[in-house]
């Protein structure tokens, strides 16, 4: 996979194989993590997994699956993801009584729809998207509710034209993501209308919500993972493993191909379906991994991919960054400029004024040099 910069290490590919493998191949993958040192080093992202190499090994007959940190691991996923069910209930009831329609993003869907066991799937926090139209009247709801943007500088009719999330925090340690976008890659007038559209309904802890289609959480889930960490991401490859599995069958493979190429997100699929077709034996149809790879993208297209999933160079997230710049100023009809795009870092990243740059600058400059676990 020389053309992405964030594949899983090879360590991470062992246990992926260990879990979604057929038996002797799996025992194989297992014994050769063993043996390659990997149980002494554990970080987040493997950690992650644990579950999920548990439940495999129980199902192998293996006496391993009662190693304490696999046994453990399950254990803290299921009682966290409880506690983060629960939180998830009351707020989705209290947005809909507020005439907001809240859908349910990552994990909490993820782990209700493909996981069938709250434990197989840890998560670390909650992810609720809301219509991009709605979305400033789901903040001043929840700033009348105790909630507050986690950065105190966040100013949210700058911040939401041009990003999709936005951290919240209550009293009592409770925190949520905002979205009113589905990926961080399209942040557009109409860029989520195709998945509302086929939005299917949800069970949270006896809440009725919404929840991605099959076909479109395959593709949040495969473009979501495709970006660099100092730790390479995992998580997406069991993610999108466990939607294949559980709901292959619905998956509607014209219309991912239709999506890609309007949406432009024909790189981000094709690496992460290519991977798990080869490493993983996924049921992704050689015709659809070939499709992808026709669909015609532009050098803007590939540097940003590029950019997006290769450890940052020198100026680090800079380029980045005045790529996306770049992109919103053409797309409103603006061409990119310096004072523009000294705005457009101001917003990003939710600082009191531009003349807090240069020191936010050398903090992410060093943040991405050291290892951090998966978002």
């Amino acid at each position: 996979m020389a053309e992405w910069g964030c594949a899983p290490t090879l360590g991470q590919r062992l246990l992926l194989r260990a879990i979604y493998l057929p038996g002797p191949e799996a025992r194989q993958a297992w014994q050769a993590w063993r043996a390659g040192g990997y149980r002494g080093q554990l970080e987040p992202g493997s950690r992650r997994l644990l579950p999920l190499v548990q439940r495999r090994l129980q199902a192998e007959g293996l006496a391993e699956a009662g190693l304490p940190e696999l046994k453990d691991a399950y254990r803290r996923a299921w009682l966290n993801n409880q506690r983060l069910f629960g939180i998830a209930a009351d707020l989705l009831r209290q947005l809909q009584a507020a005439g907001l329609r809240p859908l349910v993003l990552k994990g909490a869907a993820l782990a209700q729809r493909y996981y069938a066991d709250a434990g197989l799937r840890p998560m670390t926090d909650l992810d609720l998207l809301v219509p991009a139209d709605a979305a400033l009247a789901a903040d001043a709801w929840l700033r009348a509710h105790g909630w507050r943007p986690a950065h105190p500088a966040f100013d949210p009719r700058a911040h939401m034209a041009i990003r999709h999330s936005a951290e919240y925090a209550a009293p009592g340690g409770r925190r949520f993501d905002l979205h009113w976008h589905v990926l961080a890659d399209c942040v557009y007038p109409g860029a989520d209308q195709a998945f509302w559209e086929h939005a299917v309904p949800l069970s949270l802890n006896g809440v009725a919500a919404l929840a991605l289609c099959p076909t479109d959480q395959l593709i949040h889930v495969c473009v979501h993972g495709m970006r660099w960490a100092a730790l390479p991401p995992v998580r997406w490859a069991a993610d999108a493993m466990q939607i294949l599995r559980v709901a292959g069958g619905e998956i509607d493979w014209d219309r991912l191909l239709r999506l890609a190429a309007a949406m432009r997100l024909s790189l981000s699929l094709h690496a992460p379906l290519r991977f798990l077709r080869a490493e993983l034996a996924a049921p992704v149809p050689a015709g659809v991994v070939d499709a992808l790879a026709a669909i015609p993208v532009t050098r803007a297209e590939r540097r940003y991919f590029r950019l997006k999933t290769s450890r940052p160079g020198r100026l680090g997230g800079l380029p980045l960054t005045w790529h996306l710049y770049s992109q919103s100023a053409r797309a409103s009809g603006r061409g990119p400029n310096p004072t523009g795009y000294l705005r457009y870092l101001q917003h990003a990243f939710n600082l009191p004024s531009p003349w807090r740059l240069p020191g936010y600058a050398l903090r992410r400059l060093w943040e991405t040099r050291r290892p951090r676990a998966e978002p």
